[in-house]
């Protein structure tokens, strides 16, 4: 008579399905920080292709001794280019949005299309 006296090594149903729901629970914890964290991160980028504009503009004013000038996205743009003071035209990250200058009275103000990052002149409004 033969007899078979191994133990066979494995997990049982149970200890898999624990580790399953501490596994989602981790995972429904982590979901909504996330999403929080990519939210903040495009709100920044916006904010500082803002500052980038901002500093463009300012430099290009020095250079032309120019006092007022305005744009909308890349039609008239005079600081966008290879050789010129930005080489591609920057758009919002959250939507694609094109940015608006105006430069009036030595005051660079600088507009999101998207309402929620709203604009920038020196310091965020």
């Amino acid at each position: 008579m033969i007899t078979n006296n191994q133990k066979t090594a494995g997990f049982t149903l149970t200890e898999i399905m624990i580790v399953v729901a501490i596994i989602g629970l981790l995972i429904s914890i982590a979901a909504p920080n996330y999403v929080k964290t990519r939210i903040a991160a495009r709100s920044r980028a916006c904010q500082n292709n803002m500052r980038q504009l901002h500093a463009a503009g300012e430099q290009y004013m020095l250079d032309n001794q120019v006092s007022t000038f305005t744009f909308t996205g890349a039609t008239g743009n005079p600081l966008v280019g290879t050789s010129d003071y930005i080489k591609t035209n920057p758009s919002c990250p959250t939507d694609n949005s094109t940015y608006t200058m105006t430069i009036a009275s030595q005051v660079i103000t600088v507009t999101c299309g998207s309402d929620e990052h709203g604009t920038f002149n020196g310091s965020l409004n």
